[in-house]
C-alpha cells in the first residue's frame, strides 16, 4: 500500500514538474535580470519575511522584519551597497522588541 501511495505522489510531481512553462523560466531570468539592474543602478530594495521563534526568556515568539539594501551614492560605483535590517518581534509573554543594526558606506577609502 505506501509503494502504491509513493508511486501516485512520484507520478503526480513528475507531471507537474515536466509540465511547468517556459514562461515561468522566462519570468525567474527577467525577475533575477530587474534585479540585477536595481543593484547595478543602485537603487533601494526591500525584502520583508516574518518567521516563529523561541527563546527561554521570551517563549514562542513571531519575528517580521524587512532587510533594505540601497547606496548612499548611486553614480559611484566604487562604495559597497550599504544595508539596514529591522527587526519587530512580539512575544506570548506580552514582550516586544525593535532591532536595526545600520551599515553604511558613504565614501570610498
Amino acid at each position: 500500500m505506501r509503494r502504491i501511495i509513493s508511486g501516485i505522489l512520484f507520478s503526480i510531481f513528475s507531471v507537474i514538474a515536466i509540465c511547468q512553462d517556459a514562461d515561468s523560466t522566462r519570468q525567474e531570468l527577467t525577475r533575477k535580470q530587474k534585479r540585477a539592474e536595481k543593484v547595478e543602478q543602485g537603487k533601494f530594495m526591500a525584502f520583508p519575511f516574518a518567521t516563529p521563534a523561541y527563546t527561554p526568556e521570551l517563549g514562542p515568539t513571531l519575528i517580521g522584519a524587512v532587510m533594505m539594501s540601497f547606496k548612499t551614492n548611486p553614480s559611484d560605483s566604487s562604495i559597497q551597497r550599504s544595508s539596514t535590517p529591522l527587526n519587530v518581534g512580539v512575544s506570548t509573554r506580552g514582550s516586544y522588541f525593535f532591532n536595526s543594526i545600520i551599515s553604511t558606506y558613504w565614501f570610498e577609502y
